[in-house]
């Protein structure tokens, strides 16, 4: 070991002096690490001591941050090497001086300078070690670790000549200063960045609601981020479930061809998809996955997180720059998964306001097909009605419906359109045959986007075998009984169809099962009503004529007839009623019968109580009795009147026949024949002979 020169008043000079800068550094907590690693190096050149802060990277590497030598050395020494000082990294575990140091948390003496030097260099510059130390001068070095809250964040080395074993107390004090000053800087940075990253996620969530179209709210995503986190390109990939595929919604100076991918089975950024955590990767072009990225123009660093949605991957954000010597940080990456956080909830939101829009256009749709499938009754009709309305609504190549015969046992194709309908109209298949069989027959749908290699299937005569086709086949039910069958298809395999596509088609046929039990029961119907209605016209036509008749015989009567209701209002009469009353037969009907002028006033309550009682049961249903009406011209009107209560089919009475017999003249005749009889018989007893009258047996009837 070499013996140092002993100056100690030079010692303690510059030990004090270089603490209390360290300590004033710390005091005034400086903007940056930089502006304490400056600063500290600056005052140990002043004190004409040669130091250095190396802190700690990522990957467990010490990184030298600051310029011990002077500009014309440090030059010298990267004309000789090729590699810069500052910013060299090397392992610790690597330099015996740094690893004691590390391991030990101590400060450590060396006074073998070219020996760490060897240690630190690469082997192709070990030739150069003697170029190297005539450039360094030889010193002894003291290395103390930077230790911030139980966790060592870099070190600090001092090279002089002058220094001892007795001088590592000064070097852990300096390096003690030094890391407090560090992490004053470092909290400083800490909270700042807890207040940016805030800001961010407001700034974040306030794009993510203003709007609810997707690419405009990952626009405003991916451009902020970039911004924020000094990024020289971004993107979104989401990750389409039913096609199991990437879209990119919204980019920003990303290749083209990066974004032509379509699945990320490899890569970083599939191993980000896959495991669901995010990766900065800062040398991006070294990694073993880069070339499967697809980034062909070797982006510097890469910043990515996963976009998740109930512990699964929906997509990624990532951050790309192109700038020589940028790397991004924990703390960029911490930013970047709370905008990913965001941008998932952003995913989900617009995900679930397209598929609301989704239902809410299919519903639409199916109100309308619904409209016009069911403005018809006519089978016919129906049928090409539901298939044509198949078509619109699922933007398909053909559609074919397929009824059951029951009787056959077949599926009779009654609608086909697109290619080839003439021939798979032609075809009758048996239950349970082919794709279309199987599901009449099992009740089940079938989404097939290639057919062909189901075993299933059978060709149809006339059709191209092994036509490149989807197809989408569900059943024709209604009240749990198959009908048939109605089937969709695709030209190609450009445009499958989805699990959306194959409901949708069950909701339209679960319509079109019903439009078509309707219409089947119209047809019915209407042949029901067709002999109904014949059977009606001839029991109209035979009513009629017998109305024809009565009424024919009522109205041609030579008495009265009428009618009255529950209330004694006169509903029906007939005109021999009319003339033996005088009036109108318009005035008649309507009217009360007390009412009329041909019942006298003082008869009024006795024959409003007797139709009272009559309908009540407490009089005889029918009856017939004399009864003297008064004409308009106030002359008595004898007559005989006969009544009958008439009932619905309960026996309820709903009203009162009568009819009236004008016996007038009958009464006159009467009277007529008593005068005649009256006089004979006073010119048989007052004539002197003896008259008698006998009958033909000889008994006497009349003697005066």
């Amino acid at each position: 070991m070499k013996r140092p020169v002993d100056n100690s008043p030079r010692r303690e000079k510059s030990w004090a002096s270089a603490l209390r800068a360290a300590a004033e550094v710390a005091r005034r907590a400086t903007v940056s690490e930089a502006d304490v690693i400056r600063a500290v190096t600056e005052e140990l050149r002043r004190l004409e001591l040669r130091g250095g802060v190396l802190l700690m990277t990522e990957e467990d590497q010490l990184q030298i941050q600051s310029r011990s030598l002077s500009q014309v050395l440090e030059r010298s020494l990267q004309r000789l090497t090729g590699y810069e000082i500052t910013g060299y990294r090397f392992n610790p575990k690597d330099v015996d001086v740094y690893r004691r140091a590390l391991e030990s948390g101590e400060a450590v003496f060396s006074d073998d300078r070219a020996e760490i030097v060897t240690q630190m260099i690469p082997p192709l510059l070990k030739p150069l070690l003697p170029s190297i130390m005539r450039i360094l001068g030889e010193s002894n070095v003291i290395v103390a670790p930077l230790v911030l809250a139980q966790e060592t964040i870099g070190t600090i080395n001092v090279t002089a000549k002058w220094l001892s074993p007795e001088d590592l107390p000064m070097v852990a004090a300096l390096a003690d200063h030094i890391a407090i000053a560090l992490g004053h800087v470092r909290a400083r940075a800490e909270l700042e960045s807890a207040l940016q990253l805030q800001s961010l996620r407001s700034q974040i969530a306030e794009a993510a609601t203003s709007a609810l179209d997707l690419p405009v709210v990952l626009e405003r995503i991916v451009l902020m981020a970039v911004s924020e986190l000094g990024a020289d390109a971004g993107a979104v990939g989401i990750i389409d479930d039913e096609k199991d595929t990437i879209d990119f919604p919204f980019s920003s100076g990303v290749p083209e061809h990066f974004l032509t991918q379509t699945t990320m089975d490899e890569g970083n950024l599939a191993v980000v998809l896959q495991s669901h955590q995010p990766l900065l990767m800062n040398h991006y072009q070294r990694s073993p996955g880069a070339a499967d990225d697809g980034l062909q123009s070797n982006p510097q660093a890469l910043l990515a997180a996963p976009l998740l949605a109930e512990g699964k991957s929906i997509g990624f954000i990532g951050m790309f720059s192109y700038t020589k010597g940028f790397e991004f940080t924990r703390n960029h990456l911490e930013m970047l998964e709370a905008v990913a956080s965001i941008a998932s909830t952003a995913v989900q939101n617009a995900r679930l306001y397209a598929r609301a829009n989704r239902r809410a256009e299919e519903s639409q749709a199916l109100i309308r097909t619904a409209r016009a499938i069911s403005s018809s009754l006519d089978a016919d009709t129906v049928l090409q009605e539901i298939a044509q309305q198949a078509n619109i609504l699922l933007q398909t190549d053909g559609s074919r419906i397929h009824m059951l015969d029951q009787d056959a046992g077949v599926l009779r194709c009654v609608v086909a359109s697109g290619p080839n309908a003439k021939a798979i109209m032609a075809v009758q298949i048996p239950i349970g045959e082919g794709l279309t069989g199987y599901v009449v027959e099992t009740g089940e749908p079938l989404l097939l986007n290639d057919p062909v290699p189901d075993k299933r299937g059978i060709q149809v005569p006339g059709t191209p075998e092994d036509e490149l086709e989807c197809l989408a086949i569900v059943p024709l039910s209604i009240r749990q009984r198959t009908m048939g069958a109605m089937a969709v298809r695709r030209l190609g395999h450009l445009h499958p169809f989805t699990q959306n596509d194959l409901e949708l088609l069950m909701a339209l046929a679960a319509q079109a099962a019903v439009s078509i039990e309707n219409a089947h029961l119209y047809g019915q119907i209407e042949s029901q009503a067709q002999q109904l209605e014949q059977q009606v016209t001839a029991r109209t036509r035979d009513l009629a004529l017998s109305e024809s008749r009565y009424r024919s015989l009522v109205e041609s009567a030579q008495f009265g007839i009428f009618q009255l209701n529950p209330q004694g209002k006169i509903v029906y009469a007939n005109q021999a009623l009319a003339d033996l009353a005088g009036m109108p037969l318009e005035e008649l009907l309507g009217k009360n019968f007390g009412e009329t002028p041909v019942v006298p006033q003082e008869f009024l309550n006795s024959l409003n109580q007797r139709f009272k009682d009559r309908l009540q049961g407490k009089r005889p249903p029918q009856e017939i009795y004399e009864f003297t009406f008064r004409s308009t011209d106030h002359k008595p009107i004898p007559t005989i009147v006969g009544v009958s209560v008439f009932t619905d089919e309960d026996g309820k009475p709903e009203g009162l026949t009568g009819v009236v017999t004008d016996i007038s003249e009958r009464i006159e005749l009467e009277q007529a024949l008593r005068a005649e009889r009256d006089r004979l018989n006073t010119l048989l007893n007052n004539i002197g002979d003896a008259v008698m009258v006998t009958d033909t047996k000889s008994k006497i009837l009349f003697v005066n």
